[in-house]
């Protein structure tokens, strides 16, 4: 299957992903290093995948959509956090970005702390922030 043959959502889906694997990369690699192994991986890869990717990246161009997928992620340095150690900041981050009230955001951090997934939809200029905030405090989102 091509990823022009993919839906919307699947091609969002992918791309940020993709972006997640790329900054991911670099973290654990450096720039040069994580630049030589991604284009290794991505030799065989659909061409119209890697230049969304690359596009993406470049414009900050990320989607609206952000999924949080768990909240006791392994952070950079190794911890893992359980879930309610930072219930109240995960709370407070959802409000913050998403304008949910407290009822709103508690319940999509219950749905997640108990198996599920949340998704929000926000203005795609601050995607990556959401993303990034969440991930600081030991979430899993994209």
């Amino acid at each position: 299957m091509k990823f022009t043959e993919l839906s919307d959502s699947q091609k969002e889906i992918l791309i940020s992903s993709g972006i997640r694997f790329v900054a991911d990369l670099t973290e654990m690699l450096g720039l040069e290093q994580g630049k030589n192994l991604f284009d290794q991986l991505t030799s065989d890869v659909d061409p119209d995948f890697t230049g969304s990717l690359m596009f993406a990246l470049l414009t900050g161009n990320t989607g609206g959509k952000v999924r949080l997928l768990r909240i006791d992620a392994v952070t950079n340095y190794g911890m893992t956090h359980g879930y309610g150690s930072n219930a109240v900041p995960i709370i407070k981050c959802i409000r913050t970005h998403t304008g949910y009230g407290l009822k709103e955001a508690k319940d999509a951090y219950d749905a997640v702390k108990n198996g599920g997934v949340s998704e929000f939809q926000v203005d795609r200029q601050y995607h990556a922030a959401f993303v990034r905030d969440l991930i600081a405090l030991g979430c899993d989102a994209r």
